[in-house]
């Protein structure tokens, strides 16, 4: 499927489209095209909107692009000043703190016709001028399953962030990604845990956040960084399919849940499989 970049624009305060037959009003943004410059045919997958001037994308094969000249210049410049053999990983998502400041996360891509050990193996990036220069901050540490995707990427700071992965885990660092540490316990305590993909991430403050996962449709939540979870699975998401003959996959799973935002720890939103919007 080909993917186009879509800009939403509000023209002036609201934008009202009259339909002199009716005597409706229609309120709301209009989406237009806004592609220019990007490679098409490639499958993007992380956006981020720093402010009204600065943007970043992320997709497939290492693909980066960003956007300084404000939100209606409709042209994107092409980065590629990551390490060598960045075009070897799908980026997941982008996340900048300011305009000097940001990581990018994915996952190592898979070889087509080949049995690729390192397929699904995480990478992470931090670039501090502005996207001139990264450098990779990936841990290579015993408890990270090998191979373990990176997800999603948000942080609160320039030191306090988090990274949901796949293999049911979580990580955060204290000191800007110099060091990643597992949250004490994950999300969901459970025999499948190590099933769900954490697809959806929003960070309130250092220490309270959300995720939610596929496959099974759970959304969790912690207050503590990580040390206990409060987890939900969501009557809408109850509903199981079985994986075919053939896939080894035993057991039946739940709708995914794809995403979440949140306005505080108490209230938010949930996207999932199934037209499903809680």
């Amino acid at each position: 499927m080909k993917k186009v970049i879509l800009l939403c624009t509000m023209l002036g305060a609201l934008l009202w489209a009259v339909e002199p037959w009716t005597g409706t009003i229609d309120v709301g943004p209009w989406w237009v095209k806004d592609n220019a410059g990007v490679q098409q045919w490639h499958q993007y997958r992380g956006i981020c909107v720093l402010n009204d001037s600065v943007a970043w994308v992320v997709g497939d094969t290492g693909e980066v692009y960003k956007r300084t000249d404000g939100l209606h210049s409709h042209a994107w410049t092409h980065v590629t000043t990551l390490p060598v053999g960045y075009t070897n990983y799908h980026f997941n998502d982008v996340f900048f703190i300011n305009a000097d400041t940001g990581w990018i996360v994915g996952e190592y891509k898979h070889s087509a016709g080949t049995h690729d050990t390192l397929r699904y193996r995480g990478v992470i990036y931090r670039t501090t001028d502005e996207g001139e220069s990264w450098i990779p901050q990936t841990p290579s540490l015993s408890y990270i399953p090998y191979p373990t995707p990176f997800l999603k990427v948000q942080f609160v700071d320039g030191s306090d962030g988090y990274i949901t992965c796949g293999n049911g885990m979580v990580i955060f660092t204290t000191n800007g990604g110099a060091e990643w540490y597992q949250t004490t316990s994950d999300p969901w305590n459970d025999t499948n845990n190590i099933s769900v993909w954490y697809d959806g991430l929003h960070v309130l403050n250092s220490d309270s956040l959300w995720v939610s996962g596929d496959a099974f449709g759970i959304m969790s939540k912690s207050t503590n960084r990580g040390d206990t979870w409060t987890s939900y699975e969501p009557n809408e998401f109850k509903q199981t399919y079985t994986f075919p003959s053939g896939t080894n996959t035993p057991y039946d799973t739940r709708l995914a849940n794809f995403d979440a935002q949140y306005g505080s720890m108490n209230s938010g939103f949930g996207l999932g499989v199934g037209s499903n919007l809680l």
